[in-house]
């Protein structure tokens, strides 16, 4: 009997660990000598280990056949100059050995011609600002990465262009972006429809950070990562799971849980989702729309970095398990983006329209308060104009009222 409980929230990834103790000693101390936080290095390390299996694996977490996970996670990087991203991302993208896979922000014919050379491509961009702002300007571009998320689409050369080019499509993004950017181009543009909830990895922190790195790679932890990633991209990994004799679809094998897990998956998404049915912010509902994403990629790559150690390739109700803990890490930084950008508008709105009201009092020396009503529009109270002129009293803004008049 599977026991529910209201999901609490998590503000770290404490919660999960592999079952490799060199990887948590890897997590642990590339943190403490960088000085950053485990979950950002956590972070990096699942979207590349998942983006480093997606053309080879994928999740069926169901008995429907026709439901698949594939583990190219996006992952967003929120944070401002100084929070070391730029050193982080170019350290992981050394450890793929196949660095074929990265893609260049280039046309999409240009990524078309790439696709059709490899599987799988990877964004791993430092500014993500950049990739961003080429899917608000350019719909063609938007809707070919778009489909890319899914990680098993197939795109026919009728539907994309001339070129010849009839292969499944399967695009990871990693990147890095400051905090004003992210909020502009995808909560406050038209691109929080349908992009935000890809973004399932999502870190934010807005402390600044400019701290010495004392980091240089240890040598009993370095050569291991390395070394999983090289696993990962030899064929003798492909041959082991053919050898298994998964399923196929599209070229990648089939892992299905077990059956404990399957419940596991079902129960519990099921009553996250109805747990935030009654919120009425569309972004939430897209977002935990495409969040068996996250829970199905964080337990498939537990499960074969299990399997490239015993060679049984098998989704367990612990990796599950983990899979959602990473879920509610998520949900936290989602509900935590919101709030900051949400406070800090208010914030900003509340300082314009303290500038308005002082700026009136200083060009007339008398005004009533009907009159700052009708003269601003953000005013349309009394009690409005009363709560605007007591927060320019904490500022020591000298004025006076009398008879409804404010004289400064």
């Amino acid at each position: 009997m599977i026991e529910l409980k209201k999901f609490e929230l998590h503000k770290t990834l404490n919660t999960i660990t592999f079952e490799d103790d060199i990887l948590n000693k890897f997590v642990s101390e590339f943190a403490f000598l960088h000085d950053i936080d485990e979950e950002l290095v956590k972070i990096y390390l699942y979207s590349f280990l998942g983006n480093a299996i997606a053309d080879k694996v994928i999740l069926n977490p169901t008995t429907d056949k026709n439901y698949y996970i594939s583990p190219n996670l996006w992952a967003a990087i929120v944070a401002p100059p100084g929070t070391k991203k730029s050193v982080l991302l170019e350290f992981f993208k050394k450890l793929p050995e196949d660095n074929t896979k990265f893609l260049d922000i280039a046309t999409k014919e240009a990524i078309i011609e790439e696709m059709n050379k490899i599987k799988h491509g990877i964004f791993a961009v430092d500014e993500l600002s950049l990739l961003l702002n080429k899917l608000k300007n350019d719909a063609e571009y938007r809707s070919f990465i778009l489909t890319g998320w899914n990680g098993y689409s197939r795109i026919s050369k009728k539907t994309v262009s001339k070129e010849n080019f009839d292969e499944v499509i399967s695009i990871g993004i990693i990147g890095n972006i400051q905090p004003d950017p992210f909020f502009k181009l995808v909560l406050q543009d038209n691109l929080n429809d349908g992009l935000i909830q890809r973004f399932q990895l999502l870190y934010f922190n807005t402390n600044y950070k400019n701290t010495l790195t004392m980091y240089s790679p240890p040598s009993h932890i370095f050569p291991h990562l390395k070394n999983i990633f090289k696993t990962l991209n030899d064929k003798k990994f492909n041959l082991l799971l053919k050898n298994k004799k998964f399923k196929t679809f599209q070229n990648r094998f089939i892992i299905t849980p077990t059956l404990n897990a399957q419940r596991l998956f079902v129960i519990k998404l099921n009553f996250l989702r109805k747990q935030y049915k009654n919120n009425h912010d569309n972004k939430l509902h897209a977002f935990l729309g495409k969040i068996d994403k996250v829970v199905g990629s964080i337990a498939l790559i537990h499960a074969i970095l299990r399997g490239i150690r015993t060679e049984n390739f098998e989704v367990t109700k612990e990796d599950i398990f983990k899979g959602f803990e990473f879920a509610k890490y998520s949900l936290y930084q989602f509900f935590n983006i919101n709030e900051y950008f949400n406070s800090s508008n208010k914030q900003k709105e509340q300082n314009n329209l303290k500038y308005k009201v002082l700026k009136k009092l200083v060009q007339r020396k008398i005004i009533t308060k009907r009159e700052l009503i009708q003269q601003i529009s953000n005013l349309n109270t009394v009690s409005d104009v009363n709560k605007v002129l007591s927060e320019l009293e904490k500022d020591n803004i000298k004025f006076r009222i009398e008879k409804n008049k404010i004289i400064i």
